[in-house]
């Protein structure tokens, strides 16, 4: 009985990390658009960050190039 907490208590915990590692990737990905954005031009405006903070997670990396390459925050 008590292996079989630990396995699941082990199991849950595997989750937890997994899940954090997932969500942290996903935090500094947005981080990273909006720190090449403002490198480029300056204060992001609040239009912007909420493209970036609603931005579907598999149009991250997308989204990561076009921050470098865009002539303006608007064709973002």
């Amino acid at each position: 009985m008590a292996n079989l907490l630990q396995q699941y208590i082990e199991q849950g915990l595997e989750q937890g990390r997994r899940q954090g590692l997932a969500e942290g990737e996903v935090r500094g990905k947005r981080e990273a658009i909006r720190t090449v954005l403002r490198s480029r031009f300056g204060l992001l405006p609040e239009a912007a960050d909420r493209r970036i903070a609603a931005a579907p997670i598999d149009e991250l990396d997308e989204l990561i190039v076009r921050a470098g390459t865009v002539d303006s925050i608007d064709d973002l």
